[in-house]
């Protein structure tokens, strides 16, 4: 077998979560990941 993907440690993925967390909730997903809700209502 080969590994195609591993899991990223939170401490890597919050480098990314910080540039675009202005105005969004963020969150822990059930399998450990982060996810990000806009608190702004989208019309469209």
């Amino acid at each position: 077998m080969k590994i195609l993907w591993s899991r990223v440690p939170p401490a890597l993925q919050l480098v990314q979560v910080f540039r675009a967390a202005t105005g969004r909730q963020m969150r822990r997903s059930p399998d450990g990941g982060i996810t990000i809700k806009s608190a702004v209502a989208v019309f469209g």
